[in-house]
């Protein structure tokens, strides 16, 4: 990933999944044990259930084919990693959040969104400076230091929101397989 907004996604990219290119090759390795011919038949029940709902979904309002796809795509998906039950519509709580991860993931990995590509000293501005005001400064400078570490001041937001959603989830699922 880079410097990018995401320094604190890097510590969190570990836990889900997503890593630098100097692993892609073991988690490649690890997604195939998990999706060959003879595992992926574990999961047919979950597919077939999932195709009947967006088949009955497309008849009934075919203008909103592309929420049709989403909702069955993230359902089946939450049903396989998560064993959670299956989705309705695409206003579940959990997938909104998900969907939330996936956009602020894709805004903080566009080549130069953020000046801490630009600048990698500015990894090491701690996160209160930017909330920081000195006193007696004029309005426009306590102005530009509000702002100043902005990215790393939602970065962190974002990963302790994202954190605990994934971390509940895998929560979930080892408190039925202790069970």
């Amino acid at each position: 990933m880079g410097r990018r907004v995401s320094i604190p996604l890097r510590s969190f990219a570990g836990k889900t999944g997503i890593k630098p290119f100097c692993s892609w090759r073991r988690n490649r390795r690890a997604a195939h044990e998990m999706l060959t011919k003879v595992v992926v038949r574990d999961y047919h029940p979950v597919f077939c259930k999932e195709a009947i709902l967006l088949a009955s979904a497309i008849l009934k309002k075919p203008e909103a084919f592309g929420k049709h796809i989403e909702r069955s795509t993230a359902s089946a998906t939450l049903s396989i990693l998560y064993d959670y039950p299956t989705l309705e519509d695409e206003h579940d709580e959990t997938v909104t959040r998900i969907h939330t991860f996936v956009n602020r993931l894709s805004v903080a990995c566009v080549p130069g969104a953020y000046l801490v590509e630009l600048f990698p000293w500015m990894v090491y501005i701690p996160e209160r400076y930017a909330s920081v005001l000195i006193t007696g400064c004029l309005v426009t400078h306590c102005k530009r230091n509000a702002r100043f570490a902005k990215w790393k001041r939602e970065g962190m937001e974002h990963y302790r929101q994202h954190a605990t959603m994934f971390n509940g989830l895998l929560n979930s699922v080892f408190r039925d397989v202790v069970s």
